[in-house]
């Protein structure tokens, strides 16, 4: 995953709503504190498993809300696309 097509900030945000800290989480995951935060801030590359790893963590299990926080700009791209089929159905 490229960082431009994830939203840090929210992943960010969530760590903060939820009370946990980036020590936290590399404890969790068995990496160090410093991977975590270069992850967060877009300095290394997001692997898949690791989305996984903040998806379970950070509490994110709707599937629209995973999409919204790591490709937002293919949810805004499918959710302009829905509505506009929805508006077509309802003519």
């Amino acid at each position: 995953m490229d960082k431009y097509d994830i939203d840090l900030a929210e992943l960010r945000s969530r760590i903060v709503k939820l009370g946990k800290t980036q020590k936290d989480l590399a404890k969790k995951k068995g990496c160090t504190l410093n991977t975590i935060n270069r992850l967060l801030h877009g300095k290394i590359k997001m692997t898949i498993e690791d989305a996984l790893f903040f998806c379970n963590e950070l509490h994110i299990y709707n599937e629209k809300e995973k999409c919204k926080i790591f490709l937002p700009d293919s949810t805004l791209k499918w959710d302009k696309e829905n509505d506009k089929q929805h508006k077509k159905r309802k003519e």
